[in-house]
């Protein structure tokens, strides 16, 4: 049977799960670089038998490759082969995308999730879709631009 170790990389935890055994996690943070990630994931799955490794990253992913170091974790992710220093096949994937995936039931979805960063996917007609918030950050940051100098209702969009 093919077993397949599911992690969900985030920005203060990482957590860990295989199909039939209990979720366990450790914490991650900005200083959690490659070499300790892979050195607690061996950690916290001792015991554990799988045969391929499934990661969210929280960072843009193309191609099953981290093109951006992400703002809550340590350096040196762009470029670092999971694969190799696991020794096992591995799958990268952004990890919003990686949450939608795991919750559509059909149809079209918008999949926010809320974690220690926000992220998205956009899944349509079964094709998953990782999504940017640029435009929610650009709110964001020219709304406490507007703050700052005193205006902050200018910025703000009206519900009516």
């Amino acid at each position: 049977m093919n077993k397949t170790l599911v992690v969900d990389i985030g920005g203060t935890r990482v957590k860990l799960m295989l199909e039939g055994a209990e979720q366990r996690m450790f914490d991650s943070g900005a200083r959690m670089e490659p070499n300790e990630f892979v050195a607690r994931l061996r950690e916290n799955s001792g015991g554990w038998k799988f045969d391929n490794i499934s990661i969210g990253f929280p960072s843009p992913v193309r191609g099953g490759k981290i093109v951006k170091d992400p703002k809550h974790l340590g350096k040196g992710w762009v470029g670092f082969d999971f694969g190799k220093s696991l020794g096992k096949p591995v799958q990268v994937i952004n990890d919003a995308a990686m949450q939608a995936l795991g919750s559509y039931h059909g149809g079209r979805m918008l999949f926010l999730g809320l974690g220690t960063g926000l992220g998205s996917a956009l899944v349509w007609e079964k094709t998953l879709m990782p999504t940017s918030l640029k435009i929610f950050s650009v709110f964001l940051e020219s709304n406490d631009l507007a703050k700052k100098n005193g205006n902050a209702k200018s910025s703000l969009p009206s519900l009516n």
